[in-house]
């Protein structure tokens, strides 16, 4: 690594390259288009979520905040085949801004949540799985009381992998998720199908590469998304 040293300085670090940069004191530390399309490093981090929901409209990819604490019940998605959700608490969790179209602000859980098949129905469309009913369902009814969500599900392949995946996942360490006490990373979901005739759909694995399992398979883990608006409506 080099080095560019000042005296009376300040530390920057400059994600994607080799260089540890050392700016002078005179001038504030200014984002690069490196640092963005390297993946974007964390920016803020709102330990109070009431004051992150206040500037969101300052709110720019890569900032962090530490989602209020819900409860969701135990739920069953009813089927050919049923699939059981346990009661999950959700506490002391952070989730990461990963892209923001016009007033829609779009994060994603740090930590993978919880454990699940996709489906056990066979069903090979993302919309129609027992998973997205749930997610869409009883997990986002419990999410939106604190946070006010307007959307929850996965992320999708094009979004983390190809030539048109997201800047904030062209940064391999954004794709790989750890479990709840971060002693190793999982593999998880996506929304994408990768052969809807077999119930096939992409994953993530724990070097955040793609990989595709049958959707009844229930070991692989569930990193949810979910989408706010920078503005409400009329106001």
């Amino acid at each position: 690594m080099k080095y560019n040293l000042f005296k009376n300085c300040r530390v920057v670090i400059n994600a994607g390259t080799e260089v540890l940069k050392i700016d002078g004191m005179g001038e504030p530390a200014r984002e690069t288009p490196a640092q963005e399309m390297a993946g974007v490093n964390i920016q803020r981090t709102y330990e109070d979520y009431s004051v992150f929901m206040a500037n969101l409209d300052g709110v720019k990819v890569g900032d962090r905040v530490r989602v209020p604490g819900f409860k969701v019940p135990t739920t069953v998605i009813v089927g050919d085949k049923k699939l059981n959700f346990d009661e999950i608490e959700v506490a002391g969790e952070y989730a990461t801004v990963y892209r923001i179209e016009g007033e829609q602000i779009n994060l994603v859980f740090d930590r993978a949540l919880f454990k699940s098949a996709m489906d056990r129905n066979d069903t090979g469309v993302w919309e129609d799985t027992q998973l997205a009913a749930y997610l869409r369902g009883a997990f986002l009814d419990a999410l939106r009381k604190e946070t006010s969500a307007a959307d929850c599900g996965l992320l999708r392949k094009e979004e983390l992998w190809g030539d048109n995946a997201l800047p904030f996942f062209r940064n391999g360490r954004n794709r790989v998720c750890f479990d709840k006490d971060e002693d190793c990373s999982v593999w998880y979901w996506t929304e994408t199908v990768e052969d809807a005739s077999a119930a096939y759909f992409y994953l993530a694995n724990y070097y955040g590469s793609s990989a595709h399992y049958a959707a009844d398979y229930s070991y692989f883990y569930v990193r949810p998304r979910f989408a706010l608006k920078s503005k409400i409506c009329g106001a």
